[in-house]
């Protein structure tokens, strides 16, 4: 890409222009629960729900971005986690509520910090091939099925291996 090309293109307007409320840390977005596999933790499914809102009413008439494409996030300078720490959510958020097809096709990405309370999202469609569509996002409070304990796993190769 030649430079006046990268500057053309960082002088362009942002395709999908979002102001969202801080997320969760990523060693935050899961928790364990016994007898199950990890799920969301209560303070994500918290932030996806709220999160998602604010968003929905921002993307009203905004075409979803199917293809490629950059970001640049602006987060709280107050914020004790890493700058990077704050980009799973945000983009899992963003597929979730259709301002991308698929967080996969993220070129490019800038983190940087700012005197703010809340988070700057601009995205920029680069055009490019057509993303896949995403699996659907698991229902928040979904109930996943225990894991069978080494007792019953036993009774069951036992019951396998009887004679017919």
């Amino acid at each position: 890409m030649t430079r006046a090309a990268a500057a053309s293109e960082s002088d362009a307007e942002p395709t999908v222009f979002l102001t969202l409320p801080v997320g969760p840390s990523v060693n935050k977005l899961w928790s364990s629960a016994p007898g199950k596999q990890r799920v969301r933790s209560v303070a994500y499914s918290a932030w996806l729900r709220d999160a998602g809102w604010c968003a929905r009413t921002q993307l009203v008439g905004v075409p979803t971005i199917t293809g490629t494409f950059r970001a640049r996030i602006v987060v709280p300078a107050s914020s004790r986690t890493d700058l990077d720490n704050h980009c799973k959510a945000l983009m899992d958020l963003l597929q979730h509520v259709g301002a991308i097809r698929n967080d996969s096709g993220l070129r490019d990405y800038a983190v940087c910090a700012a005197d703010r309370s809340d988070v700057l999202v601009a995205l920029w469609d680069l055009g490019g091939q057509e993303q896949r569509e995403p699996r659907p996002m698991r229902a928040a409070g979904r109930q996943y099925r225990a894991r069978p304990s080494v007792a019953q796993v036993r009774r069951s190769e036992a019951a396998r291996r009887l004679p017919a």
